[in-house]
């Protein structure tokens, strides 16, 4: 009976020390924007040519939901003229939110049974930006605030639209 008992405990072990195992979430790398902290972006209004200079600020990180949950986070701020954050970016592996104060655009879930927004081919400033998201104003209306948010995953936002027509395109890196 002892011998019996310790096959058993030994054929436990392995599966008991997976239970203590710390598990990540990550983000796929195909997923992950190339913006780095501190880098400067120009979007230019296509009617006026007046621009828009925005400081990025992004962290990458782990968020820790228990003692071994780790799911991987991204925020990106983009500070319009040195002065507040103008849109805030935050993606873990479920899915893209994208905010202007307390103002959401249409979020990007990354899960199945989730609806996505529409996607597109855009050409911004002789550059085509392949599978960019349209993110519209997600329950509110304003037009102090873009109406379409364009997102790509790999270069962040690509252009915002006005109702009143003004579009700003971002310059090609």
């Amino acid at each position: 009976m002892k011998t019996a008992l310790r096959y058993l405990i030994f054929l436990l072990i392995p599966f008991l020390s997976s239970c203590w195992e710390n598990h990540y979430d990550n983000i796929p790398e195909d997923q992950k924007p190339e913006l780095v902290n501190n880098d400067t972006l120009l979007f230019v209004d296509s009617l006026t040519n007046i621009v828009d200079t925005f400081n990025i600020y992004f962290s990458n990180y782990y968020d820790i939901s228990d003692s071994r949950y780790y799911t991987e986070l991204i925020n990106i701020g983009y500070i319009l003229n040195n002065q507040n954050s103008f849109y805030t970016i935050r993606q873990h592996f479920k899915g893209i939110f994208i905010g202007v104060n307390t103002k959401t655009y249409d979020p990007i879930y990354f899960e199945e049974n989730k609806p996505k927004p529409a996607q597109q081919d855009l050409l911004v400033r002789g550059v085509t930006y392949p599978n960019t998201y349209v993110l519209n104003q997600y329950r509110f209306d304003t037009d102090t605030l873009p109406k379409t948010v364009y997102y790509s995953l790999k270069h962040g936002i690509i252009r915002y639209d006005y109702a009143d027509g003004r579009k700003y395109e971002l310059v090609s890196e």
